[in-house]
């Protein structure tokens, strides 16, 4: 049986550290920046398509009632 004390854990029988079954330093990491790091990934594409809905609107509003990407022919010019 092992007892934690301070970033070790000690052997209940001798008292000896036991480096090897301690916490793990990426899953600290993650613990403390784990909500940050969801956050940044849901968010920022929601965030991006948000910009180019936009962008699509403005440019809508600029080209009055023509569509705001028209269809190019071949051969045919305005």
């Amino acid at each position: 049986m092992l007892t934690p004390a301070g970033r070790q854990l000690l052997c209940c029988g001798c008292g000896r550290p036991q480096p090897q079954l301690g916490p793990n330093p990426m899953l600290s990491w993650l613990r403390a920046h784990g909500l940050i790091l969801l956050g940044v990934v849901m968010l920022l594409p929601l965030a991006i398509g948000m910009g180019r809905l936009d962008a699509l609107q403005m440019a809508a509003k600029v080209g009055g009632n023509e569509p705001a990407a028209p269809e190019r022919v071949l051969g045919h010019r305005p």
